[in-house]
């Protein structure tokens, strides 16, 4: 069985496990797009259908973050939402089956609480072969959507 998880965001992750294994993490495809006088990163709706497509096998499962945009100002939580909109978009066209789950739910599950970096301690510690993909602090991202995805096998 293959499974997905999704750490949605600009900065977000995806990680892909199969039968328990984590295989790859990797962030999600952006691109850099004109705004204004000069330009920014977008989610790139292209080259995240390609990636899923690109997978080994069928994926099973996909296990989206389901988080919400509070505290964030307008224009923040905007295009969070617009990110969060478009990997559901690009999954149910995949023909991707999603399920949405809290970072509440499966941060208690996976005994964690709101520190990154124990997100990441906790991926390294489950994938010790794997702790490479960890190894900066940025990558919280990845580990979180690794764990997500564990999350889902878990409780599938």
């Amino acid at each position: 069985m293959l499974i997905v998880g999704v750490d949605p965001g600009i900065s977000g992750a995806i990680a892909f496990m199969r039968d328990g294994d984590l295989v790859n993490v990797e962030d999600l495809p952006v691109v850099e797009v004109a705004h204004g006088k000069g330009s920014r990163k977008e989610l790139s709706p292209q080259l995240l259908h390609d990636r899923l497509l690109d997978a080994d096998v069928r994926i099973d499962v996909a296990v989206l973050e389901d988080v919400n945009a509070f505290g964030m100002g307008r224009t923040s939580a905007f295009r969070f939402g617009e990110n969060v909109g478009t990997i559901k978009g690009v999954l149910a066209a995949s023909g991707i089956r999603t399920v949405m789950v809290t970072p509440q739910k499966w941060k208690k599950a996976m005994g964690l609480g709101r520190d990154k970096a124990l997100s990441r301690a906790r991926a390294i510690e489950l994938w010790p072969d794997s702790s490479h993909l960890f190894k900066r602090k940025m990558d919280h991202n990845r580990a979180e959507a690794a764990l997500i995805a564990e999350w889902g096998r878990r409780n599938g």
